[in-house]
């Protein structure tokens, strides 16, 4: 990852200041490269991770335009015929050389013609104006800060707190809806005037005004339309090759989250065999010795034999097994916390992910394929789509087709009803109907009571888990909106030198499962249709038929429970930061440490309580003592 940063002050020289805002990114001063104008100071760490960017040579400058970036064009050869260059011409430049020749080109119509991950600065000497552009889906984090005269940017959002002279404390109202498992606003991080670009978004800076302008949304894709579900399945395929081949280019290793899902199971599968003769590493996280194997209906704790079905297909793949059994919970979310400006989300989960982003570390790994976005894209489960059939009357269709799921055993009939008429029926009639809504409970949230009753934060999760949108545009607009992990893969990328590429994630894959009816997920009577047809013989038959989920961390008593001293000493310091005590239910957790349950840890009130609300509310404390 290439990180850059800029300060716009003026009267002042802000080179200094800028250099000190990356430095607490890369502390090494020498390896950046800056460049201070009468109203603009701006710098740039490149990484190299693509074999083209021995060819980089930022900061950019040409016909009045200046560039900085992190850029990875997936586009490449379709962008160089349309700018007319020889093969050899092509060949020779960096992603940057053709991100600049496009925007000379089109102007900000060149997002239009980009395919790719970036994160982008472009200084216009003539307009005297500032553009930030993050790519379409939000792969590269960038954020900015506009406050008191002062306009900068970073990769990062710690490192616009180094501004002397502005606030950028802790925004407690943004960590109250973190807790109750909510998204802020597109812009809203957990710093006060910090402020994200969104994806798909560009922000100026000109005259001492900022405007926000959006240039791409999978929602604007126009409708695909082929006459036979064949058809939906080939140029599925198409595209999903295209996504994961952009992502194998690297000067390092390649490796891949392998799960015992699909989504996860179709990109290791893809890249396999994209990669021929190369190795593709794969990781699996795994129980540690002792898991019992009791789990949740529904769900499998252990995706480690699915995983190695997956893997003994293919004779290029590495299969790695991680466990978290020695990691230390402590220092993985408060290292996570601080490089990422966020807190963790799942402690648990990145205790397994810290032992395998270290050991990818050791092999060479220069890029970690992910599936992480397939809930949104290639393996939406669908069901959202008899709304469809019920709102347009096509009765009998609807009748067959939840028959059909329901002898597959991909639904039941209250849950089905629940979907088809979600978008007309009041949430008090829903509840009658689906038993996850009827269920639903609040013990998940580590926030005070008394915040909880006042904010109305029971009420707004409730909303946005069974959505006051039920209908397939709102289901997909929320699915888009919830999968931005720029702060994620920036931390990666900054903590282990890896960078995480998600095909499932890529705007051609958005473009085309936003485009194509719902129905296409359930053909055949069976949910996540799509993607089962499409990997048919490139995945094992059990995990293509399968209709139960992986459950992460399904051994999360056991690493909690020999780990009570280390939460008991963590809370104990939590406990002297006046805004924990502020914001988090304090005597619920300790009370949660001194009466650890003995079984039942399958069930979801126990789980709600000692796993997520416990030790999500020591992640949030060790980030506000951190950030405080």
């Amino acid at each position: 990852m290439t990180y850059i940063a800029g300060i716009a002050r003026p009267g002042t020289d802000a080179a200094d200041v800028c250099l000190s805002m990356q430095s607490q990114v890369r502390p090494e001063r020498s390896a950046w490269s800056a460049v201070s104008l009468p109203s603009l100071s701006f710098a740039v760490h490149q990484t190299a991770r693509l074999p083209e960017d021995k060819y980089d040579r930022q900061p950019l400058a040409e016909d009045g335009l200046r560039l900085i970036g992190d850029i990875r064009i997936d586009n490449r050869e379709e962008l160089s015929s349309l700018f007319g260059w020889t093969s050899n011409e092509a060949r020779c430049k960096a992603d940057s050389d053709y991100f600049l020749a496009a925007w000379k080109l089109w102007g900000k119509n060149a997002l239009r013609q980009i395919v790719g991950g970036f994160a982008v600065a472009l200084w216009n000497e003539q307009t005297q104006g500032l553009t930030l552009v993050r790519d379409h889906v939000g792969e590269r984090p960038l954020y900015f800060l506009y406050a008191q005269g002062t306009f900068a940017f970073s990769s990062l959002p710690t490192s616009l707190r180094c501004l002397p002279g502005i606030d950028t404390s802790l925004d407690e109202d943004r960590m109250l809806l973190h807790l109750a498992v909510l998204g802020g606003t597109p812009t809203q991080t957990f710093f006060k005037n910090v402020q994200s670009v969104p994806p798909g978004h560009c922000v100026t800076f000109r005259n001492g005004h900022v405007q926000i302008e959006r240039y791409w949304h999978p929602l604007d894709a126009p409708q695909i339309r082929y006459s036979s579900d064949e058809e939906y399945v080939e140029a599925f395929r198409e595209r999903f090759d295209l996504a994961v081949g952009a992502r194998l280019r690297t000067i390092g290793c390649v490796g891949s989250e392998l799960s015992g899902g699909m989504d996860s199971s179709s990109v290791s599968a893809t890249a396999a065999r994209l990669l021929r003769s190369r190795k593709l590493t794969c990781y699996t996280a795994v129980p540690q010795s002792g898991f019992s194997g009791v789990n949740p209906s529904g769900r499998f704790g252990d995706e480690g034999p699915a995983a190695a079905r997956l893997a003994a297909m293919y004779a290029n793949i590495d299969h790695v097994l991680i466990d978290s059994a020695d990691e230390d919970l402590i220092q993985a979310m408060q290292a996570m916390g601080r490089l990422q400006g966020h807190p963790v989300f799942n402690p648990l989960n990145q205790m397994w992910l810290t032992a395998m982003m270290d050991d990818a570390r050791e092999r060479g790994v220069k890029v970690m394929l992910q599936g992480a976005c397939g809930n949104a894209t290639i393996s939406a489960g669908g069901l959202t789509g008899l709304s469809e059939l019920f709102l347009q009357g096509k009765w009998l269709r609807l009748i067959q087709l939840i028959d059909q799921l329901r002898e597959h055993g991909h639904t039941g009939l209250r849950n089905a009803l629940s979907f088809a008429t979600g978008p007309i029926l009041p949430q008090w009639i829903r509840k009658l109907l689906s038993p996850e809504l009827a269920s639903f409970n609040f013990d998940f949230c580590p926030a005070r009571p008394e915040l909880v009753v006042s904010r109305g934060l029971r009420e707004k999760t409730l909303a946005e888990f069974f959505g006051h949108d039920n209908s397939v545009a709102g289901f997909r607009r929320h699915m888009f909106d919830y999968y931005d992990v720029g702060f994620a893969n920036g931390a990666l990328s900054l903590g282990w030198d890896i960078e995480a590429r998600d095909p499932t994630q890529d705007k051609r894959i958005f473009e085309f499962c936003y485009a194509i009816p719902i129905e296409q997920y359930l053909v055949g009577g069976q949910t996540r249709s799509l993607v089962r047809r499409a990997m048919k013989g490139s995945l094992p038959e059990s995990t293509l038929a399968c209709t139960d989920r992986g459950l992460q961390a399904a051994d999360w008593y056991l690493t909690l429970g020999a780990r009570r001293d280390q939460m008991a000493a963590e809370l104990a310091a939590i406990r002297l930061s006046p805004a924990a005590h502020r914001l988090l239910d304090l005597e619920r957790m300790s009370s949660l440490l001194e009466t650890w349950p003995k079984d039942g840890f399958e069930l979801e009130a126990v789980s709600d309580s000692w796993h997520l609300a416990l030790v999500r509310g020591l992640s949030a404390g060790n980030f506000i003592r951190n950030f405080e």
